[in-house]
């Protein structure tokens, strides 16, 4: 049981966790790319993304809940 938890772990990946460089050598995170494509989405589209999975200290949200508060299916 321990083995198939710590297997599981090793492929989940956080959104801070550093993915690369830049061209000056500062350190890349997976949120700063997801950060820069959110910001090319229409705004309703942007907000249910942060909603479903808690981007920018949204509180996580389940797609029902989602469509309910923004009047969506």
């Amino acid at each position: 049981m321990h083995l198939r938890v710590i297997k599981r772990r090793r492929s989940e990946v956080s959104i801070c966790d550093p993915i690369g460089y830049d061209r000056e050598g500062n350190e890349i995170t997976l949120m700063d790319v997801l950060d820069r494509e959110l910001r090319v989405l229409p705004p309703k589209e942007r907000k249910v993304l942060e909603l479903r999975f808690g981007l920018r200290q949204a509180p996580r949200k389940t797609q029902r809940e989602i469509a309910r508060m923004l009047g969506i299916s």
